[in-house]
């Protein structure tokens, strides 16, 4: 009697198991993309909405500097993966982080932004590729 419990227990857990990993594993994941050549992109102002880049006409639009294009066409395949891009000034401290989950229609990335403490007015720029069937937002 509990072998039959514990194995139906374990069938269960196994079967209600959070899969939020992709079942194919060539499929691109979620990343940070980072480049020195990323600081000409920086722009005034607080952290807003991202640029959501998904074809090389929005990247040239974008982030104008060839050298920088040509060395992300490297990093990402715009074909299965699109870029967001944040760009504010803030504090020196700012932070924003990328967490990928689950949300209400498939895979989510949450960005988490988390301000600084020091005075000091600092551009940032951060860059992510995520793939196509993933959505976003900007979390608390």
């Amino acid at each position: 009697m509990r072998l039959a419990a514990l194995a139906l227990f374990l069938t269960a857990s196994v079967g209600l198991a959070d899969d939020t990993e992709p079942k194919d594993p060539a499929a691109p994941k979620p990343r940070e993309i980072t480049s020195d050549r990323l600081r000409v992109a920086a722009r005034r102002g607080p952290l807003g909405a991202p640029t959501r880049i998904t074809t090389p006409e929005e990247l040239a639009k974008a982030l104008p500097d060839k050298d920088l294009q040509t060395e992300l066409a490297k990093q990402v395949d715009l074909k299965k993966e699109y870029l967001v891009l944040f760009a504010w000034s803030g504090s020196g401290g700012d932070r924003l982080i990328l967490k990928s989950g689950k949300g209400k229609e498939g895979p989510e990335a949450v960005f988490a932004f988390t301000r600084g403490r020091t005075r000091d007015l600092r551009n940032h720029v951060k860059l992510f590729a995520l793939p196509k069937k993933m959505t976003y937002r900007l979390g608390e």
